[in-house]
């Protein structure tokens, strides 16, 4: 006589929790991760003062053009390492923040290596820049045209 064999019972995995733990982990990984911080330059922003009897100091200031840098009230033209020579002796680590503000005007051609190579320059020199910011007509702050 011989003896039947049952089937075997056919084995099942649970997999429904395998999705919460896929997401937890994800969070978990999420909230511990370290976020590059994007390398730069640090630059303090001078705040506005409303005061209208404050003295206004003079401020230095720095005209970009594509072939020249232009230097101070009298606009004397100087190459970059002119430039970073007469900032290092404006000696501007010595004076407070408010008086070691820096004016940077550059045109619209300007290249951006050689704007960036003057903000640099202003930067490592200690000053505070100030960027100067020309708007066209009918771009913000202006209204054109419709009704009010």
């Amino acid at each position: 006589m011989a003896l039947q064999r049952k089937a075997p019972k056919e084995a099942t995995i649970e997999v429904g929790s395998f999705s919460d733990i896929a997401f937890l982990m994800n969070i978990f990984f999420i909230l511990t991760a370290e976020f590059s911080r994007p390398a730069g330059t640090k630059m303090e922003i001078p705040s506005g003062s409303a005061d209208p009897g404050k003295k206004q100091d003079t401020m230095l200031a720095i005209n970009v053009s594509p072939e020249k840098i232009f230097y101070g009230e009298k606009s004397e033209p100087m190459t970059l390492e002119e430039l970073r020579r007469r900032l290092f002796r404006e000696n501007l680590r010595a004076k407070p923040p408010t008086q070691r503000v820096v004016i940077v005007d550059a045109s619209k051609d300007v290249p951006y290596e050689r704007y960036f190579q003057v903000v640099t320059a202003v930067a490592r020199a200690n000053g505070v820049i100030a960027l100067v910011e020309q708007t066209e007509k009918g771009e913000a702050g202006t209204r054109t045209g419709g009704r009010p």
